[in-house]
């Protein structure tokens, strides 16, 4: 099935991959769909819609054989001592589930194999508190193959999207399951959900769910942000020069505010009052005296997820907070 052969590639991914995981020893409880292990035996989980034939045995095999792995996996807490036995116990379930999807469409197997994928790139995500040098984890190399964990992601956004195309019910168990809460300000999130970025109150709930930065150059990943509210008022913040240049960011940082609307897929952002000049990369490092002019600031959202701005020369990301 050419829709799930994607799925493979990653084992190579995470093989040398690193992650956090919450400690969860009980069941998603989110829906019956979702196969459940009982407290009073070792009745092994079953996998729903069984058609009682050779195939469906297999399947059931595997997907028993991974399930029972990864909730054993998931009574343990990642830390820096043993992150790399806990992503093989991952791996190993995750080969389990990916053994019982190859030649069915069977959503439990899929979800769950969201769900380790999920648990890989926490790890992922916990290990930075460790690294010396945390940016080198964006860039894995296994037998020649380069993979990033922006692909990590897409991979995790393509499961679960075809786990919504089998059944489009799962989208409330994946919104209120406690392992994607990695993926929950994501820009792809909101996409799976449904939300456009052609339609304008669409445009206003990603520009509320999400936290958006102002994209840096160097090793200073962002030197500003946004901040839209519910009610309408935004918060737009700079590192002021003084903190960029010392990399002090505890020195208070430079907010303007304003309101802003969206009109014909436009967002238009009103300032209260002047502005520093930032309109380039250059302003944002050392402008602390020239005012800008322009009191009314105009962009849009592009299909990729990003907000261009008209007077800004920087882009303006969504970025999940783990990786500031």
């Amino acid at each position: 099935m050419k829709n799930i052969i994607f799925v493979s590639i990653i084992l190579l991914f995470f093989t040398s991959s690193c992650v956090s995981v919450n400690e969860e020893n009980d069941i998603s409880n989110n829906s019956d769909k979702v196969a459940s292990v009982s407290d009073n035996n070792n009745e092994e989980a079953s996998v729903s819609d069984n058609n009682n034939n050779e195939e469906s045995g297999v399947v059931n095999q595997y997907f028993n054989e991974g399930y029972e792995l990864f909730q054993y996996t998931k009574t343990y807490e990642v830390t820096e001592n043993n992150w790399e036995e806990i992503s093989e116990l991952y791996l190993n379930a995750l080969d389990k589930f990916y053994q019982a999807i190859i030649n069915t469409d069977n959503i439990n197997a899929y979800y769950y194999y969201a769900r380790t994928v999920s648990c890989l790139i926490n790890i992922n995500y916990e290990i930075l508190k460790y690294a010396s040098f945390p940016t080198e984890f964006n860039i894995i190399n296994n037998d020649n193959l380069i993979r990033t964990q922006h692909n990590g992601l897409d991979e995790l956004f393509s499961v679960l999207q075809h786990i919504i195309k089998i059944d489009n019910s799962y989208i409330d168990i994946i919104k209120n399951e406690d392992d994607f809460s990695i993926i929950r300000k994501e820009y792809n999130f909101m996409l799976l959900q449904g939300y456009s970025p052609l339609k304008n109150e669409d445009i206003k709930v990603i520009l509320r769910e999400l936290d958006w930065y102002i994209w840096g150059k160097g090793v200073i990943l962002t030197v500003g942000g946004i901040d839209f509210n519910k009610d309408g008022r935004f918060i737009l913040w700079y590192y002021t020069p003084e903190a960029l240049q010392n990399a002090d960011f505890d020195i208070p940082k430079y907010k303007v505010t304003g309101f802003y609307s969206v009109v014909e897929n436009k967002i238009i952002m009103e300032l209260d009052e002047k502005m520093f000049k930032k309109r380039t990369i250059q302003d944002i490092y050392t402008n602390t005296l020239e005012y800008d002019d322009e009191l009314t600031l105009i962009g849009s959202m592009t299909e990729e997820g990003e907000l261009v701005i008209d007077i800004f020369e920087q882009p303006i990301w969504y970025i999940e907070d783990s990786i500031i």
